[in-house]
């Protein structure tokens, strides 16, 4: 095909009208978008001189500083803009804390994702992110488990995109089309199948970064949509983010999709019995009308949750529609395609999934204050140190849940609501200035994040939307104290890896004795000659099966035992024979 030919073939794109479209399309400031509330900030020499890239310049002078801008241009020729210093801080404290959060179920926000609320994917779609893609989908034993199933491929007349990435599909997990009735297709060689079949598991890497020139950035092939080996995990529509409105078309919808529903219900239905799996009644499909058929099936189907499935594959093929088969590439360039709904999980809060190895290890614990009580009471009953309970601390900016457990000794709560003082810390004079001040270092200890759980995400899109969204975001989080002495049960207590932690020298300085638990007064009515309804009487130990030995079994307690006859001897001579049985007794073991 000539040169020529093959430009016909691709759609132009109309120039742009002036080069101010040009400009616009490399400027920076094209992202500005009034219904989105983002912060901005510049160089700290722009920032001195009010210089914000803007018509006109912005009295913060704050040489870290960020703004957020409700509108660019008013009609009275001025810049409606508020300081963002707080909401940017939170956010990096956020990411300094390298905590992996997690969203409260039954939550508006959790509700609201449906599916990707419950998936253990983050969601990144990236080329240098290749840990979510088909090819690690397999474990290590579910890898030796499908290396033992044949290498027969049973599948549609079209091809799906697993059978494009060479997986092995078996035909349990194979469904056919809507419209379509399945077709056998001739079978592979195994040196084909195998060939098509992904190389790459969670325990071998070594084929990762060896694509070659070509392989990464922008000019690399797309990667394909990942399929799920079910219909009813695909995208589904979210009904709990419909406003009545959309609701309601999308009920409409639903009536019109119901021929279908019906043929594709008794499709499932009939594999399911010609493959002898899954089958709950005993009726005929042939016999059975459409009403009659859900009358007598629709347990069935609503058990296999067929609905979903349906749903799932109708939202693949017709609304996102990745490979059209009426329209041709050159129609499609310049059509306008849907967007797939995606939200991030956490909203954008954090991006890394480090895990709790992870975060113990590259987060250094910060200070914070013990505020006060979960539940506070009247002076007249406060809840005694040390017992269990709650405790409200400050860190990282969150109003964090502390357990008194978790708290450590001699913690005391810097405020009592229910006092005059208010404040418990005790008043000092400081030396440099003379002024009282509060001594506040009995409230203030070293923490670290236990668990952080996102309720809500801040509204920072829309008209309505505030210059601080994230006064509505709701974080839940729990923290512990960095106890020291905690340190001290392992023989290095320093970060693998860290010149402290190879700098330190051997164990020969602790004790080689292993650590044993000290006994506690439970463990002694844990025997099992006991009976579960009969408890020992008070003072008095539950008797045991222990084995008795003599004393002269071993030659170190002959001397002893000589002795103690000896003395016996002596008393029986003074006091009569009142111990006559106790020294025949230790004369006949002598």
């Amino acid at each position: 095909m000539s040169a020529v030919a093959v430009a016909n073939m691709v759609p132009k794109v109309l120039p742009p009208p002036s080069p101010f479209g040009e400009l616009l399309r490399r400027s920076h400031f094209a992202s500005f978008d009034p219904e989105i509330r983002q912060a901005y900030t510049a160089p700290p020499s722009y920032i001195h001189r009010g210089n914000w890239g803007l018509k006109r310049p912005i009295a913060n002078r704050h040489r870290n500083g960020h703004i957020v801008l409700r509108k660019f241009e008013e009609h009275a020729q001025y810049i409606e803009w508020d300081r963002a210093d707080s909401q940017v801080k939170f956010i990096k404290r956020i990411e300094e804390l390298n905590t992996a959060p997690r969203l409260v179920p039954n939550s508006p926000w959790f509700t609201g994702l449906g599916q990707t609320a419950t998936s253990k994917d983050s969601g990144l779609d990236s080329d240098f992110c290749p840990g979510e893609s088909s090819a690690f989908e397999l474990s290590s034993d579910e890898a030796k488990t499908n290396a033992d199933v044949p290498e027969v491929i049973l599948a549609t007349a079209e091809r799906t995109s697993l059978e494009d990435e060479g997986e092995i599909l078996l035909e349990s997990t194979l469904t056919p089309p809507l419209e379509q009735t399945p077709t056998p297709t001739p079978i592979p060689t195994p040196s084909s199948a195998r060939s098509r079949r992904p190389a790459i598991y969670v325990d071998d890497i070594t084929e990762l970064g060896n694509r070659g020139k070509g392989g990464y950035g922008a000019k690399a092939p797309h990667a394909k949509p990942l399929s799920q080996n079910t219909d009813e995990t695909r995208v589904q529509p979210n009904i709990y983010s419909m406003t009545p409105g959309e609701f309601k078309k999308y009920l409409e919808k639903l009536r019109e999709l119901r021929p279908e529903f019906r043929k594709y219900v008794r499709e499932q239905l009939r594999l399911d019995r010609d493959n002898n799996r899954r089958v709950m009644g005993t009726a005929k499909l042939e016999e059975l009308s459409d009403d009659e058929l859900f009358y007598e099936m629709g347990l069935e189907s609503k058990i296999k949750n067929l609905h979903m499935a349906f749903l799932g594959r109708y939202t693949e093929e017709h609304l996102y529609k990745p490979d059209s088969k009426v329209e041709g590439p050159t129609a499609l360039a310049n059509a306008p395609q849907p967007i797939r709904k995606q939200p991030h999980k956490f909203g954008g809060l954090v991006y890394a999934m480090p895990s709790e190895l992870d975060s113990y290890y590259t987060a250094k614990p910060q200070p914070g204050f013990v505020l006060q009580d979960g539940m506070p009471t009247s002076a007249s009953y406060r809840i005694v140190a040390g017992t269990e309970g709650a405790l409200i601390a400050s860190f990282a900016g969150i109003a964090a849940h502390l357990s008194r457990k978790d708290a450590g000794p001699g913690v005391t709560p810097l405020y009592e609501p229910f006092t005059e003082e208010g404040l418990v810390a005790k008043r000092v004079v400081d030396p440099t200035t003379d002024k009282v001040t509060f001594n506040t270092e009995q409230s203030e200890r070293k923490m670290r994040v236990l668990s952080l759980h996102l309720e809500d995400t801040p509204r920072s899109v829309g008209a309505t939307a505030n210059n601080v969204p994230l006064a509505s975001t709701r974080l839940r989080c729990r923290v512990v104290v960095d106890n020291d002495a905690d340190q001290n049960l392992r023989e290095n207590p320093y970060t693998p890896g860290s010149m402290e932690y190879i700098g330190v020298a051997g164990p020969s300085s602790k004790s080689s004795s292993p650590y044993r638990a000290p006994i506690r007064p439970s463990s002694y009515f844990k025997s099992n000659d006991l009976m579960h309804s009969q408890l020992p009487t008070k003072g008095k130990l539950p008797t045991a099966k222990a084995k008795s030995t003599h004393l002269n079994e071993k030659p170190e307690h002959s001397k002893v035992i000589s002795a103690l006859s000896f003395l016996l001897s002596k008393k029986k001579v003074e006091n009569g024979p009142v111990l006559d049985g106790t020294t025949k007794k230790l004369e006949g073991d002598s």
